[in-house]
């Protein structure tokens, strides 16, 4: 067909091969695709082998605890086991029931009868469905229905908030009871089916607060939505232009509290005292890393300092840590001018052009920098790389330049301390100062680096407004929250492989591909999972939350769009309606305003005092001191004991003293296998 539309004149040719090349395509589609059948063989192989090594090397992992004993359990010796352990825990309590697995849960009914309810033991599961938000960690939801529906007559309810306003209760309560509510949904977290609910949601009651949150004389709402306008042209906003907008609303408001508070206008109100907004009272709950990225810039933007609570990022990938292998190698090598004028053009150096084009020009300030240089590779072989380090960061000012410049100097100065701390604790396992600067470079090119010591730490413990991830938030409180991104998500997508989801019997399926209808099953538990995060969220407040919610493309699809019923306008409007606890905030303006609480004065609390005395770790002692009545605080001591044992010795002996007075007599204190007591119990 393809040749007959384009040939002129005679007839086009005809030949079989022809006719082959345009049956081709379908043939080959048709043809068996092994993807599949090779990724499951290599999956039981490498499990298979896995095991063997294992085995060999008599290791095993923390899942092998549960996996092991699930299998003993499971066993012929089962009955017995599960026998012994109940005699030993007859009462088990396990809280944060609603993160546990399959496994884990297999272990308890097997051990404690679940649903016989066996009155001779008994297990108490503490849980909260309603924020069960670590699937990625292998917690599993329809595990914890399981367990409810074998206890389906012993069910106990806690609905009393004991942490929160009444406002911001009923706040909350309304979000979430609006979706509930409606005949159209599947519930509030996407549970219900048939009529039958296993996780509904319950409105909860509040006890309520003698104090209240106040700004310029009057209470605000307890939930305050901001709503961002559609674009011109009528197209919903893309991720970036979502981020950035929200980002510079939200900070704008907390600037203007924030400014209110130094004014002595906004603060938590009780018994007619106010007590002033501080930065610390503020946490920013964002979803990924880029969002903290961008609320934290907006911050700084406008002089508000910010500390990143959930930075799991490795301090290797760091520009610093690049900068920090430019010093080391010109520290190794100060005669190479390439390298050395490499180093001193670091931006965490921090010399401006100027300094740098002297180099080029005046010859003695290039000799002595290379002195300087040499002096520090010097004091490396000496002393070890952390003392050049910090001798060369403060030859060039670098911790006074970089604390002036804020919160973003303050993250590179605790990188750079962070790293150089690390370099020194590598240096007593290598040899040479190349071989630190290789491992440097090893470590920098790591896809991964999961070890604790190496995650990025906290620039700064001061009272600085809060950004935190809602999964780590998870738990905790604080007096005022901001989401702006509450309608942020990520769609399932067919190559987040393996897509899992669960049947209607619950039990977990994995695809290795996205047949059928895999894809939407699996981004209907995303969903799900996203609903329970945003209850997570609306729920850790005391006083009060402000929610950023923006026409993005496929609202819908998101957990507060699914709340409000897909559609964003009318559905925050219905959701306000009747609800005097919740403000919706049209066309939010954007401020330049900046934060004027940087001239405040930081006192610092008195030193504590230690209350006991220091003993030496260790000193040259006698085998006539260890034998003394008592064990020496100090040296000196030791020394006054031992003169003191020697001229007892060269005393005439004395009676031994009676058995009966013996036995009444008190121990001296202090003898060498007396041990410190610890605390009473």
């Amino acid at each position: 067909a393809g040749i007959a539309a384009i040939w002129k004149g005679e007839p086009p040719p005809q030949h079989p091969a022809l006719g082959a090349i345009a049956a081709l395509p379908g043939q080959l589609a048709a043809l068996p695709d092994a993807r599949g059948d090779i990724l499951r063989h290599a999956g039981r192989w490498i499990a298979a082998r896995f095991a063997d090594e294992q085995a060999r090397r008599a290791q095993i992992g923390f899942n092998d605890l549960l996996t092991r004993l699930d299998a003993a359990l499971s066993g012929p010796n089962g009955a017995r086991l599960a026998e012994a352990i109940r005699a030993q825990y007859p009462v088990a309590l396990i809280d944060e029931f609603q993160d546990t697995d399959a496994v884990q849960y297999s272990i308890f009914d097997a051990v404690y009868r679940v649903a016989t309810n066996d009155d001779k033991t008994a297990i108490i599961l503490i849980g909260d469905p309603k924020q069960a938000i670590y699937a990625f960690r292998g917690a599993d939801i329809y595990t914890y229905l399981a367990a409810r529906a074998a206890t389906a007559d012993r069910l106990y309810t806690l609905l009393c908030n004991y942490r929160s306003t009444a406002a911001m209760v009923a706040a909350s309560n309304r979000c979430f009871e609006l979706a509930e509510q409606r005949e159209a949904g599947d519930g509030a977290f996407l549970f219900r089916r048939n009529g039958n609910n296993p996780v509904p949601f319950f409105a909860a009651m509040a006890k309520g607060r003698s104090d209240q949150f106040v700004a310029a004389g009057q209470a605000l709402p307890a939930l305050s939505v901001c709503c961002l306008p559609l674009p011109d042209g009528g197209k919903p906003m893309n991720t970036e232009t979502h981020r950035d907008l929200m980002a510079n609303v939200c900070a704008s408001e907390i600037v203007r509290l924030l400014n209110l508070g130094l004014q002595g206008k906004a603060g938590f109100q009780a018994d007619g005292e106010l007590r002033p907004l501080r930065p610390a009272d503020l946490a920013v709950l964002v979803n990924t890393g880029k969002e903290a990225k961008a609320i934290r810039a907006a911050l700084s933007r406008r002089g508000v300092r910010s500390v990143y609570l959930s930075d799991k990022d490795s301090v290797f990938r760091s520009p610093e840590a690049f900068d920090m292998q430019l010093w080391l190698t010109a520290c190794a090598e100060p005669d190479d001018g390439r390298v050395l004028r490499a180093a001193l053009a670091t931006r965490t150096l921090g010399l401006d052009w100027a300094a740098l084009d002297r180099f080029n020009h005046d010859e003695n300030t290039w000799d002595d920098t290379v002195l300087q240089f040499r002096g520090y590779r010097d004091c490396w072989r000496k002393q070890g790389v952390l003392p050049m380090l910090r001798r060369l960061l403060n030859d060039f000012r670098v911790p006074a330049r970089l604390l002036a410049q804020g919160s973003a100097g303050e993250r590179s100065l605790t990188d750079v301390l962070h790293l150089a701390e690390l370099l020194q604790q590598a240096s007593t396992l290598l040899d040479g100062e190349h071989a630190l600067i290789r491992h440097l470079v090893e470590q920098r090119n790591e896809d991964n680096s999961t070890a604790d010591a190496h995650q990025v730490r906290l620039e700064s413990d001061a009272e600085l407004v809060q950004v935190i991830t809602i999964h780590k938030s998870k738990g905790l409180e604080y007096p005022l929250v901001f989401l702006p991104f509450a309608c942020a998500f990520r769609a399932t997508k067919p190559t987040d492989l393996p897509l899992k989801w669960h049947d209607e019997q619950g039990a977990l399926q994995l695809a290795l591909a996205a047949e059928g209808d895999v894809l939407e099953r699996t981004d209907r538990e995303r969903l799900g999972e996203d609903l329970r995060k945003l209850y997570v969220a609306l729920t850790r407040a005391r006083y009060a939350t402000w929610v950023g919610v923006a026409p993005v493309k496929e609202f819908e699809r998101s957990a507060f769009g699914y709340l409000v019923g897909g559609n964003l306008q009318r559905g925050v409007n219905e959701l306000a309606e009747g609800c005097p606890e919740l403000a919706v905030i049209d066309t939010p303006a954007v401020s330049i305003e900046t934060y004027r609480g940087d001239g405040l004065i930081v006192y610092e609390g008195s030193a504590r005092m230690p209350e006991r005395s220091l003993r030496e770790n260790w000193w040259i002692a006698s085998y006539s001191a260890l034998g003394s009545a008592a064990v020496a605080d100090t040296p000196a001591e030791d020394v006054f004991r031992e003169a003191e044992a020697a001229e007892r010795a060269a005393r005439p002996e004395t009676p031994a003293v009676p058995v009966a007075v013996a036995a009444t007599t008190t121990p001296s204190r202090g003898l060498l296998h007396d041990f410190p007591r610890g605390a009473a119990v």
